[in-house]
């Protein structure tokens, strides 16, 4: 399986890996700042109708 990936391009592995997980953790990062925005948010609206009551 590994030799698949390091004999065509005849790259080491590690450099395969980084340019794999680039856009992985780009997607990650993206994923866990819209979560936060979202929670913060949520936070927010319950914060505002406790204030209400």
């Amino acid at each position: 399986m590994q030799a698949k990936y390091t004999a065509p391009q005849g790259r080491p592995v590690p450099a395969v890996s980084t340019r794999k997980l680039g856009p992985a953790l780009h997607v990650v990062s993206a994923w866990i700042a819209a979560e936060t925005r979202y929670f913060l948010h949520t936070q927010n609206r319950i914060d505002r109708i406790g204030g209400m009551h």
